[in-house]
């Protein structure tokens, strides 16, 4: 469902587009990047937020990874609850608001770089 591969979901033809092997691990796809061995992969689509705290946690790997400035993708994430859940819309914009209002949602997104 990438861009680069015209969004499509067949898993078949992604293989014989791209020869590709499947992964769901941010993690497993960096490691298999920072083996260095083409035969296990080349290139690997990882989200940024996910880069950027690995980055952070490991800043040695930062000359590691060629890193492209152009996204594949990008994504507008909701919060969701279960209509009649344990949470409404009130309780959560006041269970977030301090995060806002005293800065420290823009601090955690800061020193994630997103």
């Amino acid at each position: 469902h990438y861009g680069f591969a015209g969004l499509s979901t067949d898993n078949a033809e992604l293989e014989k587009r791209f020869s590709i092997e499947f992964s769901h691990s941010h993690s497993r796809n960096l490691e298999l990047i920072k083996a260095d061995r083409p035969s296990l992969a080349e290139v690997a689509v990882i989200s940024r937020s996910y880069l950027q705290s690995h980055l952070n946690d490991h800043p040695e790997d930062r000359g590691r990874f060629l890193v492209s400035d152009t996204p594949d993708q990008t994504y507008l994430l909701h919060i969701m609850a279960r209509k009649n859940g344990p949470i409404d819309t009130d309780n959560l914009e006041q269970l977030l608001s301090p995060l806002f209002k005293d800065g420290r949602y823009q601090q955690f997104v800061g020193q994630r770089n997103l």
